[in-house]
């Protein structure tokens, strides 16, 4: 294991972590990279880890997660960096990836709506089906008197 500052072992380590990343990440999996954010696919192409593309952004590993998720939306911060790394296509990526949120947001809210509705038609067949078993067993009952 190196020893030193973070960098120095990101710099000892990066041609193992990059080669050992492209064998076996992503593009091995047959994952599509249009369901991915752009953000992700740029760290992708490049063969940089989260944490490793973290470290170049300076921000912690698990909040550039969410950010890649779509789950929270980009800083002040974040942006000034990725234009610092990414001069030519910096605002390009940053529009693309906040596009890729907003749309991302709105397929979930309506996976969760069509999810709302069918646990509610569920809810009510329920019901239903107990209202049938009730009035069957109550004509059973009188077919026995």
């Amino acid at each position: 294991m190196t020893k030193g500052t973070p960098s120095r072992r990101l710099a000892a380590n990066a041609g193992r972590n990059r080669s050992c990343f492209r064998e076996r990440g992503p593009y091995k999996a047959g994952v599509d990279l249009w369901e991915v954010s752009p953000l992700r696919r740029v760290r992708w192409e490049n063969g940089w880890t989260g944490d490793h593309f973290a470290n170049r952004i300076g921000c912690n590993p698990g909040y550039l997660s969410c950010v890649e998720n779509g789950k929270v939306p980009m800083s002040v911060f974040v942006k000034t960096r990725l234009r610092q790394l990414f001069p030519d296509k910096a605002d390009a990526l940053i529009l693309a990836q906040e596009m890729w949120r907003s749309e991302n947001g709105r397929i979930k809210l309506l996976e969760k709506a069509a999810r709302l509705k069918r646990t509610e038609r569920e809810k009510k067949l329920r019901e239903l089906g107990q209202q049938v078993l009730e009035t069957r067993g109550e004509q059973q009952q009188q077919v026995k008197e």
